[in-house]
């Protein structure tokens, strides 16, 4: 994978999964503004995630998550 690529996913995940469990312990506690912390929070990381998976290369070389996706 790209190194800068993989720095940005990397720093987007550091980032967005202490937002996700904020927005999960505010849910849980009832407070104003919980959904939207969470919702960043895990879209963010679903966003970090899916670039993480679709630009890893295996082994051979071959990008997996877009091999996958083109067919």
């Amino acid at each position: 994978m790209n190194t800068k690529l993989e720095k940005i996913s990397s720093d987007v995940l550091v980032i967005s999964l202490p937002i996700a469990i904020a927005g999960a312990v505010f849910k849980i506690m009832h407070f104003n503004g919980s959904n939207i912390l969470l919702l960043v929070g895990l879209g963010s990381t679903a966003i970090g995630a899916a670039i993480k998976y679709f630009f890893q290369k295996t082994l051979d070389g071959f990008v997996t998550g877009a091999a996958i996706v083109l067919g």
